[in-house]
Formats: C-alpha cells, sequence, structure tokens
C-alpha cells in the first residue's frame, strides 16, 4: 500500500484528534472520574423539530436502542421491514455505548404503522411510529437531551460539577468534535484527507490496516492483522458484519478490483463520514487556538457569526465588521446566545472568514496536509454537495443542568443532565467537568 506520510493528527498524544489541553473552566476543581463504563450510564434523547403529521409516504419511528449504533440500527430495521437501507434516513449519528432515544424516516407508503410498533428486538424497543410528509435530514433535530452518570467518584462531588455547569451555561461550550468523530483508530480524517488527494492506496491503507496502540482490543484487530499479512480471504471471514467498510474493501480486492474501484464497493455515507471527519478535525484546531485565547465566546473583527435557532439547516452567517462591533447591543445578544462566532467546515462552497480570522483558518487546513484548491478539484469530479462546506458555532448553549449524587448497585456516582442543540457533543461538556486537574499525569 502507499508509503505516503500519514496526514498528522491534531491534537495531544493522550486525546488524538480531540482537545488539546485547552479548557474554558479552570475552576471548580476537576472532579476526575469515568463515563461510558455501561451502556446505562449514558442516557440521550433527541428531540425533534416537529411531531408528525400523521399522513405522508415516509413513516417516522422513534425507538430506544441498547448498545446499539445508527447504522447498525438501519440494518436491523432495514431487515425486518424488508427495504433497502438507502430507503432510512437520520437527523443524527448516536452513540453505541449508551442507551439512546432516537427518531428515524422510513420510506415505506405500503407499512401499516402498526407493524413498525410492534417489532420486538432484545435490544432494540419502538416507542412509537407515525406517518409525515417528508423524509428526516441530517441536523434536522431541535437538540438532545443526556443523563450521564459519572463514576469512580463520591457523591459529594455533585456541588462542584454543578457548579461547573452553570458556568459552562453562562459562558456556553467549545462546540468540538469528540473523540468518536474520529473512529477506534482516531483516523477517519486521514481516510477522508487521501480521499480528498485521490490517493485510493492510501485511503485504504487507514480503513484496514492494523491497530498501532489505538484500538488494539476491538473484535476487527485480528483480522486487521491477516490483512496486513496479505491473508485476504482470511480477513475477510475474521471481520465483524459490523466492519462495513472494511468487509467491502476487501471483497473488492479479491474480486479483482483496484485500490480506487475497491472504494466505490463502499456507501457514499460512509465516505461522507470520512470527508467530514476532515472537515471535523480542522475545526478542531482552529476552535482549540480561540479557546486557548479565550475568544471562542466573543466575535473578532473578520469573524462569520451565526444566529443560534432551534433548526440548525437555516440560518444566515453575519460577516463581522467594524460596524457589527461598535453594535452598543452586541454584548447583551452574545450573552443571550442570539450569536457565536463560528469555525470552518472546508469546502469549496463554504463563507469565508476576513482578515487574521480567516488567515488562521486557511492556515488550519494546511496543517492536514490541504488546500482549498484540493476541495474543489474533488467537489468538481464528485460533486453531489460531498464537500461543500459550511460555518459552526465555536461554543452552543447548555441547557436544563441538573446535577445530582448517589449510589446504585455498582457503586456510587454524579447524574448530569443537560439539554444540547443538535450536533454538540456531550462528551465535551463533560471532559469539561472532570478534567484532569493541573499537575495531573
Amino acid at each position: 500500500m502507499s508509503s505516503r506520510a500519514p496526514i498528522p493528527l491534531l491534537a495531544s498524544p493522550s486525546d488524538p484528534c480531540a482537545a488539546t489541553g485547552a479548557r474554558v473552566l479552570t475552576e471548580p476543581p476537576a472532579i476526575g472520574g469515568r463515563i461510558k463504563e455501561r451502556p446505562e450510564d449514558f442516557f440521550v434523547e433527541e428531540i425533534p423539530l416537529a411531531e408528525p403529521s400523521g399522513t405522508g409516504a415516509f413513516l417516522h419511528v422513534f425507538l430506544e436502542k441498547t448498545g446499539m449504533s445508527t447504522s447498525e440500527t438501519v440494518d436491523l430495521l432495514a431487515q425486518k421491514l424488508g427495504v433497502s437501507r438507502g430507503d432510512i434516513s437520520y437527523a443524527g449519528m448516536k452513540d453505541k455505548q449508551a442507551v439512546t432515544r432516537q427518531v428515524l424516516s422510513i420510506e415505506a407508503p405500503l407499512i401499516d404503522p402498526a407493524r413498525v410498533r410492534e417489532l420486538e428486538d432484545d435490544r432494540l424497543r419502538v416507542l412509537w411510529a407515525d406517518r409525515h410528509p417528508e423524509k428526516l435530514k441530517r441536523g434536522q433535530l431541535a437538540g438532545n437531551r443526556f443523563a450521564i452518570k459519572i463514576r469512580g467518584v463520591d457523591a459529594s462531588a455533585a456541588p462542584a460539577a454543578y457548579r461547573a455547569l452553570r458556568e459552562l451555561e453562562r459562558r456556553g461550550v467549545p462546540n468540538r468534535f469528540g473523540v468518536q468523530r474520529f473512529g477506534a483508530r482516531r483516523n477517519n480524517h486521514e481516510v477522508g484527507a487521501r480521499l480528498l488527494l485521490g490517493d485510493a492506496e492510501g485511503a485504504i491503507a487507514h480503513i484496514v490496516a492494523p491497530y498501532d496502540g489505538v484500538g488494539e482490543h476491538l473484535a476487527d484487530a485480528g483480522a486487521r492483522a491477516r490483512f496486513a499479512a496479505g491473508d485476504l480471504r482470511g480477513a475477510l471471514k475474521e471481520f465483524p458484519r459490523a466492519s462495513r467498510a472494511e468487509r467491502r474493501v476487501v471483497e473488492a480486492l479479491l474480486d479483482g478490483a483496484g485500490p480506487r474501484d475497491a472504494l466505490d464497493w463502499i456507501d457514499e455515507t460512509q465516505h461522507r463520514f470520512w470527508l467530514s471527519a476532515v472537515q471535523s478535525a480542522v475545526f478542531n484546531h482552529v476552535l482549540e487556538a480561540r479557546v486557548r485565547d479565550q475568544t471562542f465566546d466573543v466575535l473578532l473583527e473578520g469573524d462569520i457569526a451565526l444566529r443560534h435557532t432551534r433548526d440548525r439547516t437555516r440560518r444566515d452567517p453575519l460577516a463581522v465588521d467594524a460596524e457589527v462591533l461598535a453594535d452598543p447591543d452586541l454584548p447583551r445578544r452574545l450573552e443571550e446566545f442570539e450569536l457565536s462566532p463560528t469555525g470552518p467546515m472546508w469546502g469549496p462552497g463554504m463563507v469565508r472568514a476576513a482578515g487574521a480570522v480567516g488567515d488562521a483558518e486557511a492556515a488550519a487546513l494546511r496543517a492536514v496536509g490541504l488546500t482549498l484548491g484540493d476541495l474543489e478539484r474533488y467537489d468538481a469530479v464528485h460533486g453531489d454537495d460531498l464537500i461543500r462546506g459550511s460555518r459552526r458555532e465555536l461554543r452552543v448553549p447548555v441547557r436544563e443542568a441538573t446535577v445530582e449524587g448517589g449510589a446504585d448497585e455498582i457503586g456510587p456516582y454524579v447524574l448530569c443532565a443537560f439539554t444540547l442543540p443538535s450536533g454538540a457533543f456531550a462528551t465535551v461538556v463533560m471532559d469539561e467537568i472532570m478534567r484532569p486537574a493541573e499537575g495531573a499525569a
């Protein structure tokens, strides 16, 4: 496979591709602890933008699942209802190591909603199903509610956690992409960068290569080792069904396809995810600099601001110039989360920042070995808005925050509950509360 150097990681060795150590909070003291020790410790429920109307060609299904990824849920529904994966859509991906309540839409004009309500599975139950004239689109959510138990701490840490959450309510949470965006090997952005550069061999190397210190305990480690040894048939036998992209690549290579054709065997949704991971890595890089400078919650000349709305798919950007900064009402608008500065989700269609802000965003793109020209060439060949680009708020509001301490059959815990807008990562909120104390290893 390709011998080209890897795309640089944009973070510390302890937490690749996520925070580089910059934090909003220094007080109250960190409480430490652990999350996601079992699915029941991490609960998330989607808040839909609107209820289904009761008529239409699409079935909107609200379900609760335990220990299932969104992709696995789509597979299960497609199998049980006799539809294709492409007939099923959703507003956002949800954690696998969690109990999640999520809405999916199914293009199924002939399926009785009662049949869907009666679906049964050990890890899934349908809460309601009804018809609607439109399918769900990505980001089409009002937000998500979370209830997360921190383990390895005493219940007496609850007041410190509550004070931390109240400060985050006031300033907002850095809208950082969590490590789950970058995959078990923390290299999804490297795959995406190879795709953008037209380096099919390099992309496949990062998709199927063995683990090198991150994720070595996972179920597909043996399959990756067989692939590296040239045993494609053995690798295909060992890759679990959940390793869909890896299996498709190996199947294509066994069928005689070259690297470029093998990538075409992988569905478009996965390609989009890899490309989004590149954008996410660059965004995190820009955001970390703004958090270190404590400018993630203020506007700078040259910034592009966005108005916070329930429907994040319908917002107009605001170019920040001297006139905007001179507005006497600006401090209130920032304090009340009417406006927030944004960072780049790079692509040819992205609204670009100006001045020093724009220069810093372009430098972050170059830091992952890419230029705007690379993105434009990919877009010209592939189109279909795969890498068009957008703006993302540097901060998001935390709402309805509550904290309580307690104990159950597992032991003591601190339970943090709060609401975030669609697209924000609860793990980033928890990182601010649990952050390592200064000087800790």
